[in-house]
């Protein structure tokens, strides 16, 4: 299976390498998948260290004597279910966008070395031969 990693980063190189190999592939979906993913994430976790944030903030004002009751910790405690909320609906979505990057990962090939020789064909193909151990 390719790297993410090396697809995120060099996508021309891997898009020329795989035009090599002879047949239709395009990364340009995985690439714009991830892309929005990373972008589903920042989300998720600036939300989280927001509720994080309100969570405190009730747990101090309840210290300093607010009663539970209170229409700042109602407030607080409103939010907080709001971000919850968002939450739930933004970990699904992440959780389908990486099982789809996946899926299309997997249906390409291994890059082929710099030293393969590029051919139309298998009758275009040089053997070489395996000098390994």
């Amino acid at each position: 299976m390719l790297d993410l990693k090396l697809l995120r980063d060099n996508p021309d190189l891997v898009q020329q390498k795989l035009n090599s190999r002879n047949g239709s592939y395009d990364i340009a979906p995985i690439v714009a998948l991830d892309r929005d993913r990373r972008e589903l994430e920042q989300q998720r976790s600036a939300l989280q260290a927001r509720s994080n944030e309100v969570g405190k903030l009730v747990g101090q004002k309840m210290k300093s004597g607010s009663k539970p009751d209170d229409a700042e910790i109602l407030a607080l405690k409103e939010e907080g279910n709001q971000v919850k909320a968002k939450l739930a609906e933004l970990e699904p979505r992440e959780k389908e966008m990486i099982e789809a990057i996946e899926t299309l990962i997997l249906q390409l090939p291994n890059l082929p070395s710099d030293v393969t020789p590029v051919g139309k064909d298998e009758t275009e193909n040089v053997a070489v031969p395996f000098l390994g151990g």
